[in-house]
This record gives C-alpha cells, sequence and structure tokens, in this order.
C-alpha cells in the first residue's frame, strides 16, 4: 500500500524566486516615461535596494511567509494522513479487495488535493513577493523622476535590465536617489522621535458610571 506523501520541493522553489538565473530583484524598477524629448536617466535599482537595507527586509519577510505557508502544507499533509489512516482502520485484519481500492482511491484524491494546496501556495507567495517589490518601486519611482528632471533628462531606466547595452556616468542617478532616499527616511525618523506623546485619559477622569 502505498502511502499519501509528497516530498516538499514547494522550498526550494520559493528560495529560488531571487538571485535565479540573469533576472535583476527590481528589474524595471524606475522604468517611467514622461512627455518630452530629454535624455535618458539610469538608475542600479538593486544597489539602492541593498544600501537602504530594503534588500533584506524583504527576503527576511518572504523566508517568514515561506515558513508560514510550509507550515500550512505540513498540516494539511499529516490530515490528509490521518484521513487515510482513519479509513484502513474500519477494515480490520483482513481487509478485502473493495477495501483496498477505496483506501487507493483515497490516498489518489488526497495526493492531488495536496498538490493543488503546494501550487496554491507557491502562487501566493510569489504574489507577496512581487507586492513587496512593487511597493519598493513606488517609493524610488518619483524621485528618481525628480533627479532626473534636475539633470535635463525625462526618462529613467533601470541598468539591471538587458536593454542598456551602455551609458554615460553622468545620467546614472544612482547615488543622487540613494541620498534623497535616505535623507527622507531621517527625516521620517527625526519627526516620529519629535512627536508628542499620545494622550492617556487619566484612570480618575474615568466615568465608573460607564462601565
Amino acid at each position: 500500500m502505498r502511502r499519501l506523501l509528497i516530498p516538499f520541493t514547494f522550498v526550494a522553489v520559493a528560495t529560488c524566486l531571487f538571485g535565479c538565473g540573469t533576472e535583476s530583484f527590481f528589474g524595471d524598477a524606475s522604468n517611467t516615461s514622461t512627455a518630452g524629448s530629454g535624455g535618458v536617466a539610469v538608475i542600479d535599482v538593486d544597489f539602492v535596494a541593498r544600501e537602504l537595507g530594503r534588500f533584506d527586509e524583504i527576503m527576511d519577510a518572504v523566508n517568514e511567509r515561506e515558513r508560514s505557508l510550509n507550515s500550512q502544507l505540513a498540516e494539511i499533509q499529516r490530515s490528509y494522513q490521518d484521513q487515510v489512516q482513519t479509513e484502513k482502520s474500519g477494515f480490520g485484519p483482513n481487509p478485502s479487495g473493495a477495501d483496498l481500492t477505496r483506501v487507493s482511491e483515497l490516498e489518489r484524491q488526497l495526493t492531488l488535493q495536496l498538490t493543488q494546496a503546494q501550487k496554491e501556495a507557491q502562487g501566493e507567495l510569489q504574489q507577496f513577493k512581487v507586492g513587496m517589490i512593487n511597493s519598493f518601486r513606488d517609493k524610488v519611482r518619483p524621485i528618481a523622476q525628480q533627479v532626473a528632471n534636475e539633470k535635463g533628462l525625462s526618462l529613467v531606466v533601470s541598468k539591471n535590465d538587458d536593454v542598456v547595452f551602455s551609458f554615460a556616468p553622468s545620467v546614472d542617478v544612482t547615488a543622487e536617489v540613494l541620498a534623497m532616499m535616505r535623507q527622507s527616511a531621517t527625516s521620517a525618523l527625526t519627526s516620529e522621535a519629535n512627536a508628542p506623546e499620545p494622550f492617556v485619559v487619566p484612570a480618575t477622569a474615568v466615568d465608573i458610571n460607564t462601565r
């Protein structure tokens, strides 16, 4: 009797979402166009992400989601195995041919369901990763365009893409974008540090009649 057991290839697939092949982590993160006939600015979005610590943050978040999904898959597998064992326990010491056929069919159906659950988990992890990357792109894009505009350039492309064959160093806006994002992050932290403490209603001011 074969046992209901599907090797978890989900981890191997999930951990290969980053750095596989020649695909850039953030890809065309800052590709944006505006009206006009100005030149093209170039940015290394991967470098910006790593320097700001966002690359590691996203990796940690994706890995955490991966562990959670794998835990759920393992629980589903245990549940399915329990169902098969429960079915077998009712056969007695000498199961009939019909009994064996029934449990074999149950195993087949549960294996298909587990395979589908694995596929859905992979898809969910991929969507989670893309969502986090897109969130970072949204923060980079307006700053990259602002820096490009200040240089008289109207288009920003990612140097991580294969389409960028060569470019002059003068159109690389990576350093300026990184500096602006660091300054923005520092300003945000300062604002939070200087924010007034939230008001807390004193215990003596509570109307005991409302309790």
